[in-house]
């Protein structure tokens, strides 16, 4: 009852709204063709799943719910068919009656299209070469494609056989940049993957000028006066190929030698491409002496090997034909500018430690210049430094000429350093690392000798004393509290000061003047001692007061 009710309702209301449209544009004939519609619009179901599930009870006319299998039993008008590919509602009309049992739905084959099967096209355009099938410069393709179906997806394109490129659309452009011979291969694709044939084009780019090879002469050479010298050459050009190489300043192959001076020869080279460049060979005309003059430089100053100089250092230059008018000396000291001297002779002063490289050469008057060449001279002056320090077990630093315990754990160490040089030796008596003899009581020294690789050398002494440890004496005054013997207020048990360490400043030996080495160490002077062996009867005064007073 329901279904009918509201196949009934929207029946109704098509046709009402038919009525309407046909008084808003002015004729019934529009109402005419919308109402029989309306009375054939789909009639809505409740539960379709429900009534596909149960079979058929009776044999009365079933009705399909995606498109209708024959004519409505009533109706006013025949329902046109329906179109394979778009299914249709139920056609059921207004007047006829739903059945009672449920419906069962049924399908009918849907006509599919015929697949497209036809492959696009692809036009490649590839703009004109030179004449010899070149391009000089980067090569852009113009890419286009068509589908009779509408169905392009794009064109996919490669250079030389590499990765495949993607244009999506109809068209577009790719750019090959790089010089070589190519090969480019493109081809269109529709949704379908249907495929055009592959178009390929050659593209062959020689960005580069020929050159020169090789020349019969080297580069920049010197010739006499009237001298008869040919100039030969071979062009060559590494993708395209040489199309000419020529040049047009030489007479019958031979170079001008008639003038002093400067001269080029320039030969054009062109290549298939197109390219083309011009290569200069230079050569020079001199009088009739090409002999360039022979000069060398010498070295001295005071050393102990053949290496290194240790004070200050003369540089000697000097061209041996002495005959040659007009000769010059050039030579250059690092950071300095460069100095000519017009003499066979000339000479330099190195006042400063350090490694120079000191380049020089001789020039003659017709310009015949001697090779450039090059002394080395090394000079260090400084000898080397030697740093030492030491430490008891606590860690506290002993310093050079202090005062230490009996038995005392003292640690040493030295470092020898150069900075020109370098270290070629370094010594001590007490290596690194290793503890002092604190056995003997009574001063005690070690020696510490470097040597630097020019040969300078130096020596330091570390000083130090060795004291016995005296123990702390009652006083023995029945409790009373001791007082200074000089008339003082006696220090509380734990706070008592330790007699200050006599500190005696390092021997250093070095050469025949017995100058110091620079290491900060000065030589003891008669004040030092004397202040030592007064501080020493100092306290040896004061432990006879203190045992005097315990005795009373």
């Amino acid at each position: 009852m329901n279904t009918r009710i509201s196949s009934r309702r929207v029946a109704a209301g098509a046709a009402t709204g038919a009525i309407l449209l046909s008084l808003v544009y002015g004729g019934a004939a529009v109402a005419d063709e919308i109402g029989p519609a309306a009375e054939q619009a789909p009639v809505s179901t409740d539960a379709p799943a429900a009534a596909v599930a149960q079979p058929a009870a009776t044999d009365a006319p079933v009705e399909a719910p995606t498109q209708p299998t024959a004519e409505p039993t009533t109706g006013p008008t025949k329902q046109a068919p329906v179109e394979p590919a778009r299914p249709a509602a139920d056609p059921a009309s207004a007047a006829t009656p739903a059945p009672a049992e449920p419906e069962v739905a049924t399908s009918q084959p849907i006509a599919l299209a015929d697949p497209d099967t036809t492959a696009p096209s692809i036009i490649v355009e590839v703009p004109p070469a030179s004449p010899r099938g070149w391009y000089t410069g980067a090569v852009k393709i113009t890419l286009a494609a068509g589908d009779p179906g509408n169905n392009l997806r794009g064109i996919v394109y490669s250079i030389d056989g590499g990765p495949e490129h993607w244009i999506v659309g109809p068209g577009g452009a790719a750019t090959i940049e790089t010089g070589g011979e190519h090969v480019f291969s493109a081809y269109a694709v529709d949704w379908a993957d249907n495929r055009s044939a592959v178009a390929t084009s050659a593209v062959n780019i020689d960005l580069a000028a020929p050159y020169v090879a090789t020349f019969s002469q080297p580069q920049d050479s010197v010739y006499p006066l009237d001298f008869e010298v040919s100039l030969g050459y071979l062009c060559a050009d590494d993708l395209s190929g040489v199309d000419s190489c020529y040049d047009e300043d030489r007479l019958e192959g031979m170079l001008d030698t008639s003038t002093v001076g400067e001269h080029t020869v320039d030969v054009m080279a062109r290549d298939v491409a197109g390219n083309e460049t011009v290569i200069p060979f230079r050569y020079s005309v001199v009088d009739d002496d090409i002999t360039a003059p022979a000069i060398t430089a010498v070295a001295s100053g005071p050393h102990t090997n053949d290496e290194w100089f240790t004070g200050e250092t003369r540089v000697e230059f000097q061209v041996h034909d002495t005959t040659e008018e007009g000769v010059s000396i050039t030579y250059q000291v690092p950071g300095r500018w460069p100095t000519t001297v017009r003499d066979t002779r000339a000479a330099t002063l190195i006042d400063t430690d350090g490694v120079f490289d000191i380049t020089y050469y001789a020039e003659d008057a017709a310009g015949n210049r001697s090779e450039q060449q090059t002394i080395t001279v090394r000079r260090d002056t400084v000898v080397p430094v030697i740093a030492h320090a030491a430490h008891d077990a606590s860690g506290a630093p002993v310093g050079n000429g202090a005062v230490v315990a009996q038995n005392a754990e003292i640690e040493f160490g030295y470092e020898c350093t150069d900075t020109t040089s370098g270290v070629a030796e370094c010594s001590s008596e007490v290596q690194s690392g290793e503890l002092l003899d604190t056995r003997d009581l009574g001063g005690h020294s070690v020696l510490l000798t470097s040597t630097d690789a020019a040969g300078n050398e130096v020596s330091v002494i570390f000083d130090y004393t060795v004291e016995e440890v005296v123990d702390p004496v009652d006083p023995g005054n029945g409790g009373e509290e001791p007082t200074d013997p000089i008339g003082g207020a006696p220090d509380q048990p734990g706070t008592a000061q330790p007699t200050p360490a006599v500190v005696t400043p390092a021997r250093s030996t070095t050469s025949d003047d017995d100058r110091l080495a620079s290491t900060g160490v000065e030589q003891v002077t008669p004040l030092g001692v004397l202040t030592a062996g007064m501080l020493a009867v100092g306290s040896a005064l004061i432990a006879i007061g203190l045992r005097r007073r315990s005795a009373r």
